[in-house]
């Protein structure tokens, strides 16, 4: 039930409103919803109630209920504006038409006479979406109302009747506040005078109120940067309150008061200027000033408009802290800023149009830069080593970036360029080792060589579809990179573009390549699945995939014509690869190392097979049917194929080299397409053992054949090829320090003894008794009398711990058939895959990642061998000692934070490691049970929080 102030029963009178907060319009383009009180007066009908007129945009019609809606209201304004702690609210009452907008009208129905000069506080507001908006607060009383219709305070009404109305309304509330004993001080009937502030607030956050001449009010101004406050001026242009804030008191007359200010910006001296000779003038140098804090003038001391600033003005001024620049000046020279090592803050103006080359390069202590709208270029080696950078806004005026603009920003997080940009220049983020996020261009071309190499946070990479390129080592030693990808025009990868990105665990090549580059993915070791090489790519270049250790699966579409030096080297889990007939060569260890593989079908397209091309392909099993257009076998090209059995040679085959078929104990057949006496003539060097003891099958141009299988000659007879059958283990090498365990039960191996094998096979038993046991020491040093690798036998079940001490092995073969070790890569490691037991140093790798699985890095692996890097898996716990004794090329160790113990000397006198990059926190590391003797790793700089 409304309150009613008069007692006019059978008046009834609905005035338009009086007052408009100026009413914002919503562009057709505005989609975020708010809400405005444009109107509000009082309303006489059979009460009297202050009336609210409000717009919702941004949002439809339809979607506007009666429950969606509402207004809160305040009478007490000293905690804010809080919802829920309002004193009233009132759903809406329906709507009304302004101007052709619908509003909607709300009501405040809780006035009573006393309260007259009270003011209400309201805020609106609108649930949409699961969100709530408000408006801007209002505030307003029956009071103000009453003057502004009276003209105390505007021009007022015309309106005898309802003047006389208000004139009695203030009276009849005067008698209600002083009969109720409320605000007596403030009676309705009182002189009150309007206060207006422009560019400042009274007590309760708004900018007027009506006060009586004996109230006191405080009035406040804001602070503004490079402003002094300077006072209150009046509306005769006077100072009537020179304090900020200020206490108003005495007010005679409504009353204006605007908050003033003077520029409080001291202009730095002794700056060196240049005449242009034009009326205008540039900054050369800092001259003899000693500002740290400099404020460069719109003028020169001369007259002269300073209209630039010139190349290494600022050069090598590593006192300067701050610098402002007026907007008198369009250009700033190269290096202009360059290696001002404390400089914090700048603000451009808007008036430059380029960052210049190396503008604030080596500015090593900026923080945020905020490049003005209307640049258009930002040259080369702008923000070079910038190394504090975090926060950069790039304007969408930019369209051209030069080469190493944010090359080693180690702190940049995060950048959008802007869409206009089509190239990337070179070394553009080249080691911004903290970027973990990038919004690339929607018009992109071009991605310059090393534009994000070693960027080892990037997670994630989407390319717009207009990218064309990608250049050299575009993305190399990313190793965070798990997702990108590719655009569906890309023509070109360059050469190591993705190298060494070991977390990239898949790409899909789009069909439009024409060219992928040498080492493109060289060691992203977690590469897996399936790759297709498609038909425009002609050739497969050096090292594409090599040491892409988990990949499974290679389809190479017809159209490739070379497969080029270790393309395919050391992917040790490739099981299959389908060459097709454009292919005519397969160069130099193409595909060595491949573990893996067990079927290849080389075609007689292939005029060529180079050195070690298949070489320490352990798994390959199937026939080998060599192309008759090969006139030679090179070195190394089946070595170490310890389970290829059989091989097709055609009779164009005039040279087989230096151990070709070395290693390959289990080579039972050859077949020979041509007669004896031509296999006779074949030379073929006496190191190719196995290649002598296998039995060979001549060709008859009269046998019978069948599809799929290859018919031959035994004693006149035509004879299918035999069934594959598994070698047994092989005969051990002679020579070797065998002693008789003290039971008689088993064989140990104490030493090399007489042995002089470079590749040695230890026997599975001697005079029928088992080999089970290799010393500690047995093999130390072996490497200085020519051994070179060694094949562990199924019965040898315990290797001691040294047993392989300071000898530099290139590989470490172990039968499968072996329960207790296995080799992996030319290394040795216990069956289950958790302890990694010897490191064939002499398989030389520069960085040495270690498999997911193995937990403990056993006692002595990787002493005084010349590993550089080594990268432990987030498996490992246990470092055991002397793990990493002496080795003085190693340089970084990458550790995760589930090591929990390092163990005394394991990384002793390795006195060159300068970084170790942790993946856990400072207060993890310190938690790592770290024994004596490992100063060099302690003393390293760590990287805490290192991505793995």
């Amino acid at each position: 039930m409304k309150k009613k102030i008069l007692i006019l029963a059978a008046l009834v009178l609905t005035l338009a409103c009086v007052l408009s907060l100026g009413a914002l319009t919503v562009s057709a383009e505005e989609t975020e919803p708010s809400v405005t009180i444009a109107k509000f007066n009082l309303a006489f009908e059979d009460n009297t109630y202050l009336k609210y007129a409000v717009r919702f945009d941004g949002v439809a019609d339809s979607a506007i209920t009666e429950n969606n809606i509402g207004m809160l209201y305040w009478t007490d304004y000293a905690d804010g504006f809080v919802p829920g702690t309002e004193d009233y609210s009132s759903a809406t009452t329906g709507y009304t038409d302004i101007s052709g907008v619908k509003h909607y009208v709300f009501e405040y129905n809780k006035l009573s006479a006393k309260q007259l000069t009270d003011y209400v506080y309201s805020v609106a507001y609108l649930e949409y979406d699961g969100e709530t908006y408000y408006s801007e607060p209002v505030k307003y009383s029956a009071l103000e109302y009453a003057y502004n219709r009276l003209g105390k305070t505007n021009a007022g009404s015309n309106n005898a009747e309802l003047k006389a109305l208000l004139n009695n309304m203030l009276a009849y509330g005067a008698s209600a506040q002083q009969y109720f004993d409320y605000k007596e001080d403030r009676l309705a009937t009182a002189d009150f005078y309007q206060l207006t502030l422009v560019g400042g607030t009274l007590e309760d956050g708004f900018t007027s109120g009506l006060y009586l001449s004996t109230d006191e009010v405080t009035i406040t101004a804001p602070e503004i940067d490079g402003k002094t406050f300077a006072g209150w001026q009046n509306a005769n242009g006077e100072i009537a309150y020179a304090e900020n804030p200020a206490t108003v008191t005495n007010l005679a007359a409504n009353t204006t008061l605007t908050a003033t200010y003077e520029d409080s910006v001291k202009y730095s001296e002794g700056l060196e200027f240049k005449s242009n000779g034009d009326g205008t003038c540039y900054v050369k140098s800092i001259g003899t000033c000693t500002d740290t804090d400099i404020v460069i003038p719109p003028v020169a001391p001369n007259g002269d408009k300073v209209t630039s600033i010139g190349s290494d003005a600022f050069f090598g001024c590593t006192s300067l802290k701050s610098i402002v620049i007026p907007d008198s000046v369009t250009s700033i020279g190269n290096y202009a800023f360059s290696k001002c090592s404390n400089l914090t803050t700048i603000k451009l103006p808007n008036t430059i149009k380029i960052i210049s080359t190396g503008m604030f390069s080596d500015c090593s202590k900026l923080y945020n830069i905020d490049i003005p709208d209307g640049v258009l270029r930002v040259e080369s080696h702008a923000f070079f080593n910038c190394y504090e950078l975090k926060n950069v806004t790039i304007p969408n005026s930019v369209t051209l970036f030069g080469d190493f603009v944010f090359s080693q920003c180690h702190n940049l997080a995060h950048i959008s360029i802007p869409n206009n940009v089509k190239t990337l220049g070179y070394y553009m983020f080249y080691s911004c080792d903290s970027l973990e996020s990038i919004e690339m261009p929607s018009n992109l071309t071009t991605i310059g060589n090393y534009a994000f190499s070693n960027c080892t946070s990037l997670t994630n990479i989407s390319m717009p579809n207009t990218v064309t390129i990608i250049g050299e080592h575009a993305f190399s030693n990313c190793t965070a990179l798990k997702n990108i990808s590719m655009s569906d025009n890309l023509t070109s990868i360059g050469n190591s573009s993705f190298s060494k990105c070991v977390n990239l665990s898949y790409i899909q090549i789009p069909k439009t390549v024409e060219h992928i580059g040498y080492s493109a993915f060289y060691s992203c070791s977690n590469l897996s699945g399936k790759i297709v090489i498609p038909s425009k790519v002609t050739t497969i270049e050096s090292g594409t995939f090599s040491n892409c250790g988990n990949l499974t699966d290679i389809e190479i579409e017809n159209g490739v014509t070379e497969i080029e030096y270790r393309a395919f080297f050391n992917c040790s889990k490739l099981i299959s690869v389908a060459i097709p007939e454009s292919v005519t060569n397969i160069d130099y260890e193409a595909f060595a190392s491949c573990h893996s593989l067990i079927n290849i079908s080389i075609p007689n397209t292939v005029t060529n097979i180079g050195k070690g091309a298949f070489s320490a392909c352990h798994s390959l099993s199937n026939i080998i049917s060599i192309p008759d257009g090969i006139t030679a076998i090179f070195e190394y090209t089946f070595a170490n194929c310890n389970k290829l059995s059989d091989i097709v040679i055609p009779n164009t085959i005039t040279n087989i080299e230096t151990y070709s078929f070395m290693y390959c104990i289990s080579l039972a057949n050859i077949y020979y397409v041509g007669t004896e006496q031509e296999w006779d003539s074949i030379s073929i060097t006496l190191d190719n053992y196995y290649l002598f003891n296998a039995t060979r099958y001549y060709y008859s141009e009269n046998a019978p054949t069948t599809e799929g299988n290859f018919w031959h000659y035994v004693d006149g007879v035509p004879t299918p090829w035999p069934e594959y059958v598994a070698p047994a283990e092989p005969e051990g090498s002679d020579g070797l320090y065998l002693a008789l365990s003290d039971d008689k039960t088993y064989y140990i191996v104490g030493g090399y003894g007489s042995c002089g094998d470079k590749n040695v096979i230890i026997p599975n038993e001697y005079d029928g008794i088992p080999v089970t046991h290799i010393a500690s020491g047995a093999f130390t040093r072996a490497d200085m009398m020519g051994m070179e690798s060694v094949y562990i036998p199924a019965n040898v079940t315990t290797i001691e711990s040294g047993a392989f001490n300071y000898c530099l092995l290139k590989n470490i073969e172990v039968s499968e058939n072996n329960p207790a070790y296995k080799s992996v890569d030319s290394d040795l490691y216990t069956k289950d895959g958790k302890t990694l037991l010897v490191y064939a140093a002499y398989n030389y790798r520069d960085t040495f990642y270690v498999p997911d699985g193995v937990e403990t890095i056993g006692n002595y692996v990787f002493m005084q061998t010349s590993v550089k890097n080594v990268i432990l898996s987030e498996s490992v716990t246990t470092i055991e000692g002397h793990a990493f004794y002496w080795c003085e090329s190693l340089k970084t160790v990458t550790i995760s934070k589930n090591v929990k113990e390092i163990a005394d000397y394991a990384f002793y006198n390795s006195s060159n490691i300068t970084d170790v990059y942790y993946s856990g926190t400072e207060e993890e590391w310190a938690a790592i049970t770290i024994g004596g003797s490992n100063e060099p790793l302690t003393n390293a700089t760590i990287h805490y929080n290192y991505s793995l």
